[in-house]
């Protein structure tokens, strides 16, 4: 197609007097041709841009039906074997890790490297071998199918004190660029068959303009596709290894276990007494039935704090406590008179000794049935 072209290009470059003797009917010519390619781009743009739509949106939908999500990812620890096939993600991970065996620690990587198929992309080195700090940052491009493996084997290698993994899934990327590359490639199509029906020099480079700019964007949009092809298979590891003396303990102390269960049995406790207290509250405002309802609340707020976010529970159990204040605040402005009058009776009957009827409760018959039950105790 290209030779077809460059040989036209040339013969009609070559008669260029001719071209102006047939100036006039060039320049119709060139309004027709004009039209003919605008008419064209429009149809193809229109149509191209249909099955650009039609694919995205086809894709899409299958990404809807999908099953995979960020919880599959979390819970198959970022296993790309769990994957669906049609979808593209990235795995990259960062490991920190230290040794006091610098040498065979750092060869064990390397060889884990290798036995993953994979390739040290770079590497940094530094430190002293006297001092006993050396160290060494690697990056590290990893087949993803043997992503989990090599993670593995590498926090065999030494102490592993960190380790970050995340993942992208870039498939809508991906198929955007699929997408364009099909209606770039149709429009060069199209191009280079208008380029074969040209009857001027005019006409055609004009369609070398415009295929000149289709070209570069083949190239651009084939480029990103070449680099999300190999995130996609070539997943990203960089481990930071460092020489120490002594190792950071890492496995859980017999304090730390302590302090988990003291929490625990707090958390239980302090559970079963809120459930006490609202219980006997709800009894004596609504009734003994209401209690029932109250229970089945809260069991349900249980859960639900449960499963919530650690920031979202503390702000509610903020909230809470803050609004707690309000029936406290006022319950003890009005009950100050008969605090005062209480405290004073006791001081009256233990301390000064003057005879005075016990005040007991604040509710007349309550009063009169503690009076009596302290008579009959007499």
């Amino acid at each position: 197609m290209k030779h077809t072209t460059l040989s036209r290009f040339a013969s009609l470059a070559a008669s260029a007097a001719l071209a102006l003797s047939l100036a006039a009917c060039g320049s119709t010519s060139r309004s027709t041709y004009s039209a003919a390619v605008s008419n064209d781009t429009a149809a193809f743009s229109s149509q191209d841009a249909g099955d650009y739509e039609s694919y995205s949106a086809e894709s899409a939908a299958a990404g809807e039906g999908s099953s995979f999500s960020s919880d599959d990812l979390t819970s198959s620890m970022l296993d790309p074997s769990t994957v669906e096939s049609s979808r593209k993600i990235v795995y990259n991970a960062s490991v920190r890790m230290e040794t006091t065996d610098y040498d065979t620690t750092r060869a064990a990587l390397q060889e884990a490297v290798t036995a993953a198929n994979g390739y040290l992309e770079s590497t940094d080195q530094g430190g002293s071998k006297d001092s006993g700090s050396r160290y060494t940052y690697y990056t590290a491009r990893i087949p993803a199918e043997n992503y989990r493996s090599f993670l593995t084997a590498a926090g065999e290698a030494g102490n592993v004190t960190s380790l970050n993994e995340s993942a992208q899934d870039i498939t809508a990327e991906y198929v955007d660029v699929e997408a364009r590359l099909k209606a770039l490639n149709d429009q060069r199509d199209r191009l280079n068959a208008l380029a074969d029906k040209a009857e001027t020099t005019a006409d055609l480079l004009e369609i070398e303009s415009q295929l000149s700019d289709v070209q570069y964007q083949l190239e651009s949009y084939t480029g990103q596709m070449r680099l999300m092809d190999n995130q996609v298979r070539y997943s990203t590891v960089d481990i930071s290894l460092q020489e120490v003396r002594v190792l950071t303990p890492t496995a859980t102390t017999f304090g730390e276990k302590f302090v988990a269960l003291a929490m625990l049995l707090f958390a239980f406790t302090t559970v079963l007494g809120w459930s006490q207290y609202g219980t006997k509250a709800v009894e004596y405002l609504f009734g003994e039935k209401a209690t029932k309802i109250y229970k089945v609340i809260f069991v349900v707020m249980i859960l639900s704090g449960a499963v919530m976010t650690s920031s979202l529970a503390w702000d509610i159990s903020d909230t809470f406590n803050g609004l707690m204040m309000l029936p406290n605040l006022i319950g003890v402005v009005v009950l100050c008179p008969m605090v005062m009058k209480i405290t004073k009776n006791y001081v009256n009957r233990k301390i000064k000794g003057i005879p005075e009827e016990p005040v007991l409760s604040y509710f007349p018959d309550i009063q009169a049935e503690a009076a009596a039950s302290q008579t009959d105790e007499v």
